[in-house]
């Protein structure tokens, strides 16, 4: 499918017969029909990977001041406690303090939830085709996505300084941006006080500070698309939005 520019977009809890045209028998088969199609539906959202993905980038901009005065930006890496600290043995070029990341919980959002799928209709503009092209789905299902991060030093001055910036970022809230949605909101939700951890079987102890975060997002569900005569299809590749 070509480069396909929106023109208009139109989301609703139930598609009236009136706006697309058809008549509720039409309208009963291509719900029908797409809610058949998505749960058929093979493939994948990477919704966790790219939100994963986005808070690391997030969390690789934060720096500390050294004792030079020197502003030092923070290295972040994906993986629990028990792999940030095999990384910080094994691997001569860790230099702490360090944040790392990692996925706790995924859950979906009950105060969002469906009792019955809701069918959505969008209109696109197709410039290789020069026509509008119709595009149907179900809703997105509502998810929250929780993940630890933990910051890593040996001093309790250089943790509070990364820990500040982190709180700075959700004021109230922080926005990510995402290769599926630009608005998915992030929310602080809780921190534990620092805490030390023995490194092996040396006398070297970390400090740790655990932050949790919550994000709330949608997992897409499949598109098609409704041709002149009537037939429900599948839409391969994806669509770019111009504004």
């Amino acid at each position: 499918m070509g480069t396909i520019e929106q023109t208009k977009l139109t989301s609703t809890e139930t598609i009236s017969n009136k706006a697309i045209g058809e008549s509720a028998v039409d309208t009963t088969r291509i719900r029908d029909k797409v809610i058949s199609m998505s749960r058929a539906w093979k493939g994948v959202s990477n919704i966790h990977k790219q939100t994963l993905n986005s808070l690391i980038g997030v969390f690789s901009e934060l720096y500390f001041v050294d004792e030079d005065n020197k502003s030092v930006v923070v290295k972040c890496i994906y993986g629990g406690p028990e792999r940030a600290i095999s990384r910080i043995n094994s691997e001569d070029n860790i230099i702490l303090p360090i944040v790392s990341v990692i996925s706790r919980s995924r859950q979906a959002s009950e105060d969002k939830r469906r009792y019955a799928p809701v069918l959505q209709h969008n209109t696109y503009w197709d410039h290789d085709k020069q026509r509008a092209i119709r595009i149907v789905s179900l809703a997105p299902r509502a998810i929250n996505l929780t993940f630890e991060i933990n910051i890593w030093g040996k001093y309790v001055s250089d943790i509070n300084q990364i820990a500040e910036q982190v709180r700075r970022k959700f004021n109230p809230s922080m926005t990510l941006i995402t290769p599926l949605h630009n608005e998915t909101k992030a929310f602080l939700e809780s921190e534990e006080n620092e805490y030390q951890i023995k490194l092996g079987d040396s006398d070297d102890r970390l400090m740790v500070k655990k932050i949790l975060t919550k994000i709330e997002t949608y997992v897409p569900s499949p598109m098609f698309f409704v041709t002149s005569t009537g037939k429900i299809e599948e839409v391969h590749g994806e669509i770019e939005i111009r504004k």
